[in-house]
């Protein structure tokens, strides 16, 4: 059994990594201020479940060969240039309609054809959200546009209430470097 002294003895650092409560856990925040499409709304704000880090940068490396030596350089820079990001909605499906508006932004379900860039690409924010639930860094994706969503399988049994959880990539050609961090207490 377990006494006064070991219910009311501070945590320790393993005690509070083993924590799995989401107010002590970082999150991630999707701020779309323009929507395109508009849909239900001008903007869209979704708390994500998951999220790709969209900073990740790879530069190649080119060899150069003579005939006794190989000579290596730094080749060309090649950002991530998309995320994958899980978010949960009720059944009625009100973010997912507005989704699909953007969808048909980007090519014509009738035609097949592609509208311009301008109808679909905008700019996004992604949040990190720390422990104390303030804003510890912000992502600025430039011409943000969504590739693909997928809802999750819908059963018979659904009740208009439930939460399902959607899966959404993104593209966007570039990240406003540098990252802005932010300490908040």
């Amino acid at each position: 059994m377990a006494t006064f002294e070991d219910l009311t003895a501070p945590d320790t650092v393993q005690d509070l990594r083993n924590q799995t409560s989401p107010l002590l856990v970082n999150a991630f925040e999707l701020y779309i201020p323009n929507m395109p499409g508009g849909g239900d709304s001008t903007s869209l704000r979704l708390r994500l479940l998951s999220c790709d880090n969209p900073i990740q940068m790879e530069i190649s490396v080119v060899d150069l060969h003579t005939k006794r030596f190989y000579y290596r350089f730094a080749g060309a820079l090649k950002p991530k240039q998309e995320i994958s990001a899980v978010f949960q909605e009720s059944a009625n499906g009100t973010i997912t309609a507005s989704l699909q508006k953007w969808l048909s932004k980007t090519v014509s379900f009738s035609t097949g054809y592609n509208y311009s860039a301008d109808s679909y690409k905008t700019t996004a924010f992604l949040y990190l959200i720390g422990v104390n639930q303030k804003y510890c860094a912000e992502v600025v994706m430039r011409n943000f546009w969504m590739s693909s969503y997928e809802m999750a399988a819908l059963a018979e049994d659904r009740e208009k209430n439930d939460i399902v959880d959607v899966t959404c990539k993104f593209v966007f050609d570039y990240v406003d470097f540098p990252v802005s961090f932010v300490v908040t207490e």
